[in-house]
C-alpha cells in the first residue's frame, strides 16, 4: 500500500513539472498572485473546517478521491478520514514556512505546524490543491512529524587524551 502511494505521489509530481512549462503561458506575475490568494484562501477554509470539525465545509473542500497520509504513515481517503482535533481558541496551531507554487490547475503548498503541548508537536506537510470547475479542492495531504533536535549535553568534556 505504501508502496502504491509512493508512485501516486511520483506520478503526479512528474505531471506537476511536466505542466510547469504550460502553466507559464500567461507571462502575468499577477496571474500567479491571484492562484496565489485563491490558494491562501482555500487553505485557511480548509484549516477553519478542520478545527470546527465543519463536515459539510470539508465535503466542499476535499476532492472525492482525497488522499492523505498522517504522520504514522497511514493512508486515509475522504471518506475514512478521521475527524481533525477540535480545539480551543489557545490550541491552534502556529503555521510557518508557508509557500505556494502554482502550475496551472495544480498548485502545491509546503509549510510547517507547532501545535502548543504539553506535548508541543511539530509538523511538516505538503497540500496538492487541484482547481475543477472552477473551485479549488485539496487532493492530497501528506504530514511528517517533525523530531526534536537532540539535546546538547549539559557539560561539555574534553576528549580523553592517551598517557605517554
Amino acid at each position: 500500500m505504501k508502496s502504491v502511494l509512493a508512485v501516486s505521489l511520483l506520478t503526479l509530481a512528474a505531471a506537476v513539472l511536466c505542466a510547469q512549462d504550460k502553466s507559464s503561458d500567461s507571462g502575468s506575475g499577477s496571474a500567479n498572485s491571484n492562484i496565489e490568494k485563491e490558494i491562501l484562501d482555500a487553505e485557511q477554509a480548509y484549516r477553519d473546517a478542520t478545527l470546527k470539525q465543519d463536515g459539510q465545509a470539508m465535503e466542499h473542500l476535499l476532492r472525492l478521491d482525497y488522499m492523505a497520509v498522517d504522520p504514522d504513515g497511514m493512508v486515509f481517503t475522504k471518506r475514512d478520514l478521521p475527524p481533525g482535533p477540535k480545539v480551543s481558541g489557545k490550541a491552534k496551531p502556529v503555521l510557518n514556512a508557508f509557500k505556494v507554487r502554482a502550475y496551472g490547475d495544480l498548485a502545491i503548498v509546503t509549510g510547517g505546524e507547532t501545535w502548543p503541548g504539553p506535548p508541543a508537536v511539530a509538523n511538516r506537510f505538503i497540500h496538492i490543491w487541484s482547481k475543477t470547475d472552477g473551485q479549488w479542492q485539496l487532493a492530497i495531504t501528506q504530514i511528517t512529524r517533525v523530531k526534536a533536535a537532540p539535546k546538547a549535553p549539559a557539560k561539555a568534556h574534553a576528549a580523553p587524551t592517551a598517557k605517554k
